[in-house]
C-alpha cells in the first residue's frame, strides 16, 4: 500500500489521469457500501473519549445524550483512521481511504476548487473573508502559496499521498465523494468568522446517508494547525457517526 500511495503521488506530479484513474479503479472495491452496525456488546467495549465529547456542540442535529466520542488511533491519520473504524470496526482501511480521498481531488480538482461548500460560504454574512483568502485558510502549508485554485487542489491531493500526515478540509470533502455519503462536519463553537464553513454537510458529487465528522480540538485558523486526533462519535441507537 505504501509503494502504491508513492506511484499515486508520482502519477499526480506528472499530471497522469489515466494512471490515477487505473489506481483509483483498483482500490475503490475494497470500500464497503454500508456500514457494519455495531452490537451492544461492541458499543460497551468502546473508550469513550471525555474531553471530545465535551467539545460536541449543541447545535448538533442529534439528541445529546444519544451521542458520545470514542477514542481512536491519532497518528497523523486520525480522519481515515475514523471512517475506516465505522465502516469495518477496524483501521485496516485507513491507507485505502487516503489513497482513494488523494485520487478523488486530483481528478476532479476543477469541481473541488469550486465545490458548492466554497460558494456558500463566499454567500455567508457571517464570514468577513474574502474569496482568495477564505480558500487559502483551508489549505495546507505546501498548497497555500499556490494561487491558482485548481493547482492548489493538486497539489492538496499529492500532499494526501503522504502517510501519516495530518488532513486538511479539501481531504473531508474528498472522503465524502469516496464514501458516497454525506459528511456532517461538526465544529466547536468558537471562530464564527470560519465556522460557517467547516461546519455542516459536506455534500459528495453523489450522496445518500449522512455521517458525522467534529473537530476535537479548535483549529488555528491562518496558523492552520488542524493536527487534531479524530475519534469516531458512538451512539446506543446505532446513529451512524464520526468525530474528528
Amino acid at each position: 500500500m505504501m509503494q502504491d500511495l508513492s506511484n499515486l503521488k508520482l502519477a499526480i506530479q506528472s499530471n497522469n489521469k489515466e494512471h490515477v484513474e487505473n489506481i483509483y479503479e483498483l482500490y475503490k472495491q475494497e470500500v464497503p457500501s454500508f456500514l457494519y452496525k455495531f452490537s451492544s456488546k461492541q458499543l460497551n467495549r468502546l473508550e469513550m473519549d471525555t474531553m471530545a465529547s465535551v467539545l460536541i456542540p449543541f447545535d448538533l442535529p442529534l439528541p445529546l445524550h444519544e451521542v458520545f466520542a470514542v477514542k481512536s488511533l491519532g497518528n497523523g491519520n486520525c480522519l481515515f483512521n475514523s471512517a475506516s473504524f465505522l465502516l469495518c470496526h477496524s483501521h485496516r482501511l485507513s491507507s485505502v481511504l487516503r489513497l482513494l480521498t488523494a485520487a478523488e481531488l486530483f481528478v476532479n480538482a476543477n469541481q473541488y476548487a469550486r465545490h458548492p461548500k466554497l460558494q456558500f460560504a463566499y454567500d455567508c454574512p457571517e464570514i468577513t473573508y474574502d474569496s482568495k483568502n477564505l480558500f487559502a485558510i483551508l489549505l495546507r502549508e505546501e498548497a497555500c502559496i499556490i494561487s491558482d485554485p485548481i493547482k492548489a487542489v493538486i497539489k492538496e491531493a499529492a500532499v494526501t499521498c503522504n502517510d501519516k500526515k495530518w488532513s486538511g478540509m479539501f481531504d473531508i470533502l474528498g472522503l465524502a465523494s469516496v464514501l458516497k455519503k454525506n459528511i456532517w462536519s461538526v465544529y466547536q463553537d468558537c471562530n464564527d468568522n470560519i465556522r460557517p464553513l467547516i461546519s455542516g454537510v459536506v455534500e459528495p458529487l453523489i450522496c445518500s446517508t449522512i455521517y458525522h465528522l467534529t473537530w476535537r480540538i479548535p483549529c488555528l485558523f491562518c496558523g492552520l494547525e488542524m493536527e487534531t486526533l479524530t475519534v469516531p462519535l458512538g451512539n446506543p441507537l446505532s446513529q451512524t457517526t464520526l468525530c474528528l
